[in-house]
């Protein structure tokens, strides 16, 4: 069944795929990439010059919003990771894991990159046998489980219209089959759509801040001591250039909208 909903999202992620001419600036980052690499033991100054070329470049493609896709921002997280940028190696990191959330590779640079925080909090963990039951929701990122259900969603309406003028028990079991499928991948992306809403992950992007008891500089200090560069929090709330932020440890504090860089 698993082998089968896989080549199914395959075969959607084929036809849905329109061709696009690759930007220019997305060639420049790619051979500022090649060429830091390149450089990385010979002059390690030139190589960082082409990382920054990279990061430039890679970010004028993703603002211009139809190139956005996993592998970009994975490239990014790459070029900030080997500027020594933690925060915002981080902050792409994850946002190329909304794409790609069971990329090996990218979870393995993602762990590298958050070993070299100051701050270590410990990350909520989702339940392996729930991982293990739901593995369409962990396994695929929420754009292919959308498709997936609306597609369907499509087949069911066209079997229970064939169905009212025949009903043979092939047509049934299809009908059926099509009915739990779509509900499994159309619960999972309200899921997903639920939590965008009312979770706004974000990452520490300042060196040093002070989360406070309250929306300004007048209140107290709400932690004993600082928190740094790379901490990924939620923002709870907003209130003018302020945000309520929970640490992965449920501590709650407020801090200034410029310290932090949303998903």
């Amino acid at each position: 069944m698993r082998t089968m909903l896989k080549i199914i999202y395959l075969l959607l992620i084929s036809c849905l795929a329109l061709p696009a001419a690759v930007p220019e600036q997305l060639r420049q980052a790619d051979e500022a990439s090649r060429k830091a690499l390149e450089l990385a033991t010979e002059n390690p100054e030139a190589a960082t010059e082409q990382w920054q070329i990279a990061c430039e470049r890679y970010k004028a493609v993703l603002a211009d919003g139809d190139f956005a896709n996993g592998e970009l921002y994975y490239n990014l997280g790459n070029a900030y990771a080997q500027l020594d940028d933690i925060p915002h190696a981080i902050l792409n990191y994850r946002r190329a894991q909304l794409f790609l959330p069971r990329d090996r590779q990218l979870h393995a640079n993602l762990q590298y990159v958050r070993a070299k925080r100051s701050d270590h909090f410990a990350e909520p963990e989702s339940s392996p046998v729930l991982q293990t039951l739901c593995f369409w929701h962990y396994d695929l990122s929420f754009h292919s489980r959308l498709w997936i259900a609306v597609v369907l969603a499509a087949l069911f309406w066209l079997s229970a219209i064939l169905l009212l003028w025949r009903r043979p028990t092939w047509l049934k079991a299809t009908a059926a089959i099509l009915f739990v499928g779509t509900l499994a991948f159309g619960g999972s992306a309200v899921v997903s759509i639920y939590s965008l809403r009312h979770a706004h992950p974000a990452v520490i992007v300042t060196a040093e801040t002070t989360p406070r008891k309250g929306d300004g500089n007048s209140y107290g200090e709400a932690f004993d001591a600082p928190i740094h560069a790379g901490t990924e929090v939620n923002i709870l709330r907003r209130r003018g250039d302020w945000c309520e932020i929970a640490l992965p440890n449920h501590l709650t504090g407020w801090l200034p909208g410029k310290d932090l860089e949303t998903l």
